[in-house]
């Protein structure tokens, strides 16, 4: 189910990007969620419905967290291309332990320091832009463009929200908790809309885009995830998370006829042996309470 979610999620990116051309993001995300929380409820009525004020509580933090990080990620796709939104997006992998240590004082092992350092080599590389002015001075082309760094921030916050999954979903919480985050994240990015230069195109492919993220990588992944990936350990979890950004630089070969340049493959490399040394400390990272 997790492997399904990230080929889900892959192939989220290059349709989102397509579509952004005729509805602005927050239209966008309002829609989406707004969708997969009135759906919701009704394929599984009618235990969603049976809210706590713990799980309200929990269900708008992790919804907080999510709509964050959608919002940073469709905002950025705006201004850098889907497979490096994909690569840097995976970065939540190597952060979750540090967003465990900062939060829950987990300890981290030296293996994850290695994982982070690895991947901020590969953030370097991918400041790289794709086309290198070899007149001009390297280091002053060494920056990360405004997509790259909302992404960064987007990669934080689902860091933290997987973190968060791992402490507070149990079976009996999974679906009032999904419910709770989709709404919450279909809430507030409608109440964001006026913050941006709003506008809305209808076509076929919007309203295919639409329902696709709302019914497979909304309701659908955010419920697997609750689900499944509490009852795996978080690094089994993440070793399938790994394979999110490769999904996504296929998607957007697939659809966009994107074929990567060569830093962005190579700091793509950097990311993926971060993500799988990241992925294979046996050991719990995150400490119980």
């Amino acid at each position: 189910m997790l492997l399904a979610v990230t080929v889900i999620w892959g192939f989220t990116f290059p349709l989102i990007q397509n579509s952004l051309e005729f509805v602005s993001p927050l239209v966008f995300l309002a829609l989406r969620f707004s969708l997969a929380g009135l759906l919701f409820p009704l394929i599984v009525w009618p235990r969603a419905q049976k809210l706590t004020k713990q799980r309200l509580r929990r269900g708008i933090v992790l919804g907080l967290l999510l709509c964050s990080g959608y919002i940073f990620q469709t905002i950025g796709l705006q201004y850098t291309s889907s497979a490096r939104a994909g690569f840097i997006t995976a970065l939540y992998v190597p952060l979750t332990p540090i967003a465990a240590w900062l939060f829950f004082r987990a300890h981290i092992r030296p293996r994850m320091w290695l994982a982070v350092t690895l991947a901020s080599v590969g953030i370097g590389i991918l400041a790289l832009p794709e086309t290198l002015d070899e007149s001009g001075n390297l280091l002053s082309q060494l920056s990360l463009n405004f997509g790259d760094q909302l992404t960064l921030v987007c990669a934080a916050c689902y860091a933290l929200h997987i973190v968060l999954i791992n402490r507070w979903s149990h079976p009996e919480d999974e679906l009032p908790l999904t419910w709770v985050q989709l709404s919450v994240a279909g809430i507030l990015c409608a109440l964001a809309i006026p913050f941006e230069s709003a506008h809305f195109e209808y076509t076929h492919y919007v309203g295919f885009t639409i329902v696709f993220t709302s019914l497979f990588a909304s309701v659908l992944a955010i419920w697997a995830m609750m689900r499944y990936q509490p009852r795996l350990p978080v690094s089994g979890a993440a070793v399938i998370y790994a394979t999110e950004p490769v999904m996504a630089g296929l998607a957007a070969w697939i659809i966009q006829n994107h074929i990567p340049p060569f830093f962005t493959i190579l700091g793509a490399g950097f990311i993926l042996a971060a993500m799988l040394i990241a992925s294979t400390i046996r050991e719990t990272e995150i400490a119980s309470n």
